[in-house]
């Protein structure tokens, strides 16, 4: 099995929409998917149309049950007694090919620091603004970014006609290079889709949101492939092209 953890030092950076959609995109490519919400706001369900009184009740043994949408199963970690290694083991049964994500709320540093142990990769989710590049020396003190393990970081919420947005990538892929995956544009859509209760997909079709976590989706297959090269444009490539 594969397990990608989402998570972000800052809170409000966008780690729940990127866990959801990269759920979406590797679905739609065929593969077996279980999101898993270990936040308090409980806004993941949101984005697969779901509606705030709809509930999914936090895990607490394989004779649950969790409802599966657009062929993503949702599960409810938050208020779970079980510990995150025993919760997917529940789920996986074996299966090789099942992807696992773990949506992390920015305030559980211990959550995030036991899952890193074992996660093939730890997407970290940024903004384009300098609390949230201050905020990375929050994930592990003493560290280095760059000897995190299985670690990787995305920018979210990129408006490319903001210097700001434009420095901020272009510094973070010196910075980091290999541990760069790219950019997420900002799009109102996202928005205006949760405020519809409808999926992304539906709402807007052509949204950049969407062109961009495919990007980013095949620059996860790509590393989880081990096949990543020095090469860390990514899912930047577009956004590069246009400075």
């Amino acid at each position: 099995m594969t397990i990608i953890a989402v998570h972000s030092p800052k809170g409000g950076s966008g780690s729940t929409l990127i866990s959801a959609r990269l759920a979406m995109s590797f679905t739609s490519r065929g593969r077996p998917v279980t999101v898993v919400d270990y936040t308090r706001q409980d806004t993941l369900k949101l984005h697969f149309g779901m509606v705030p009184s709809q509930t999914i009740q936090p895990w607490q043994g394989a004779e649950a049950d969790a409802p599966v949408i657009g062929g993503v199963r949702l599960v409810k970690g938050y208020g779970s007694r079980m510990a995150p290694e025993q919760l997917i083991q529940d789920f996986s049964g074996g299966d090789r090919t099942q992807l696992f994500i773990l949506d992390i709320s920015s305030s559980d540093l211990e959550l995030r620091h036991e899952v890193s142990q074992f996660a093939d990769l730890n997407l970290c989710v940024l903004e384009p603004t300098p609390a949230a590049l201050t905020s990375l020396t929050l994930l592990d003190e003493g560290a280095s970014i760059r000897e995190l393990r299985n670690f990787a970081v995305v920018l979210n919420r990129v408006d490319e006609q903001y210097k700001l947005s434009r420095h901020c990538r272009r510094f973070l892929a010196e910075l980091l290079g290999e541990q760069y995956f790219g950019i997420v544009r900002r799009d109102e859509a996202v928005n205006e889709a949760l405020a519809q209760f409808e999926t992304l997909e539906k709402f807007a079709p052509h949204s950049v949101v969407l062109r961009d976590v495919t990007a980013l989706t095949n620059m996860i297959e790509t590393y989880l492939k081990g096949e990543l090269t020095g090469d860390s444009e990514g899912a930047d490539t577009t956004a590069r092209r246009a400075v």
